[in-house]
């Protein structure tokens, strides 16, 4: 009854299939020329003119070229897979129908079986983990970019110390935890003693070479709680953490002893260094601190140098 009706009715399907489905329907000839398509194919591509006289491989992706056609009056299954305008990948199903002169191609949206699903859903997952894998790595590149960019804008290439800009945040925060938990907080400031006749003397390379290895010293007798830094030029700065100034003083008394009577690798010379030492106050901002320290090894190299001089506003020597 139903086939009745269709063949009464062709018309009817013919205006459906060429306008109102989502079937594709395609007439090509035996060199794969398209000579007709419905709308279907037009809506399913996203494109707005019927590709007319041109062959129907153009439109295919590189799975889908060589796809064979029927060698009798049979049904041939297949599946193609269409390049839309925006390299998006339109995969189809369906049968191609010999005709008298031509093939007619009908297809439709592939629905994917059980097994199909499995495998792309693990293909997906497969490329889910390597893209996750891809973007851990960058990540991992990345932060060791900005550690690196940290380190160039932190540290002093010569002595590897602390620049007088990073020792500024550790300053402020040191400063923060013995005003809230009324804890001793000392500053040493130092001097290399007539450096600058190193360099006319020895040449800037031997500067270099005490200038490091006064760092060294610094490093190697201070704390791992310590933060020293090159303040600027030939002059260094250390923050004693729960240090009174009393102990403070003790401590640059051993630094200077210890540079006095260190040899520098390379130049038969010794150097000398003064010392300014003071201890932070509830009132202090960060500006006075540095001042009375800074006072204070001004007083130091004013009386001679060599020497380690206290801040009298803090603590009478």
């Amino acid at each position: 009854m139903i086939s009745e009706i269709f063949q009464k009715k062709s018309e009817l399907i013919f205006d459906y299939l060429e306008r109102l489905s989502q079937i594709v329907v395609i007439l090509i000839d035996r060199e794969k020329i398209i000579h007709d398509c419905n709308q279907g194919f037009l809506d399913c591509l996203g494109i707005a003119e019927k590709p007319l006289n041109k062959n129907i491989r153009e439109l295919l992706s590189s799975k889908s070229k060589d796809f064979p056609l029927p060698e009798n009056e049979s049904l041939l299954s297949c599946k193609l897979t269409f390049l839309a305008p925006d390299d998006a990948q339109i995969n189809l199903a369906g049968y191609i129908c010999p005709t008298e002169n031509g093939y007619l191609i009908l297809l439709e949206k592939h629905r994917l079986t059980y097994n199909e699903l499995i495998t792309t859903m693990s293909s997906l997952n497969n490329q889910l983990g390597n893209l996750v894998r891809e973007i851990d790595k960058k990540n991992q590149e990345l932060a060791k970019a900005n550690e690196t960019i940290k380190k160039i804008m932190n540290i002093d290439p010569l002595t590897q110390l602390l620049n007088r800009r990073a020792f500024r945040e550790f300053l402020l925060k040191g400063m923060t935890l013995a005003r809230r938990h009324k804890l001793p907080l000392s500053l040493v400031m130092t001097d290399i003693d007539y450096f600058k006749s190193v360099n006319d003397t020895y040449g800037h390379k031997a500067g270099d070479e005490v200038l490091k290895c006064f760092a060294k010293i610094l490093k190697k007798s201070s704390r791992t709680e310590d933060t020293i830094a090159r303040f600027g030029g030939e002059e260094f700065i250390i923050l004693l953490p729960n240090t009174t100034i009393g102990s403070a003083l003790l401590f640059a008394e051993r630094l200077r002893e210890k540079v006095e009577n260190a040899p520098i690798p390379k130049i038969s010379i010794n150097i000398t260094a003064s010392f300014g030492i003071t201890e932070f106050v509830i009132s202090d901002t960060e500006e006075s601190f540095l001042k009375r320290a800074d006072d204070a090894l001004y007083e130091a190299k004013r009386a001679g140098r060599n020497r380690c001089i206290t801040d009298p506003k803090i603590f009478n020597t």
